[in-house]
């Protein structure tokens, strides 16, 4: 049994190694990275009693690159971060921020109205969704009679 634990430990510790190894070459090698769109950016959602607000990291990126669509009761926030320098006299030795193309969606938690509000900056982009009047329902709670 005890031989049983090491061997599993042994396979676990090699799959770990090769998992390292295959994050690093896809960090060191660029076109792996370019390539189609990448799951990003992270976000942040909270809820008011009068609104949803999405928060997205976007550092880096222009407002004109960013775009955002509601579709149904999900957001939809895409765009493109970052570009290649052009410079060809330069040699890329490792490439860990990301560039290209990003798509996201984001499950609203509650129904929402227009108007929204986006806005970007230093980095954050936060989308403000008011959400319908009177969509707060409280429920009462009877007594039990005793």
């Amino acid at each position: 049994m005890r031989e049983l634990d090491w061997h599993v430990f042994r396979e676990l510790e090699s799959l770990s190694e090769r998992m390292q190894a295959l994050l690093e070459s896809a960090f060191l090698a660029p076109s792996r990275l370019t390539s189609g769109a990448v799951t990003f950016p992270p976000v942040d959602v909270y809820e008011t009693d009068s609104e949803v607000v999405v928060e997205a990291e976007l550092p880096g990126v222009a407002a004109q690159d960013v775009h955002v669509e509601l579709e149904g009761e999900r957001l939809v926030i895409f765009g493109v971060m970052g570009s290649d320098s052009g410079d060809t006299e330069e040699t890329l030795l490792r490439m860990e921020r990301p560039r290209g193309r990003f798509h996201r969606v984001v499950p609203l938690p509650s129904p929402v109205v227009p108007p929204f509000e986006a806005t970007l900056s230093r980095g954050v982009l936060a989308v403000r969704l008011p959400k319908p009047r009177g969509s707060a329902r409280s429920i009462h709670i009877a007594r039990e009679a005793t």
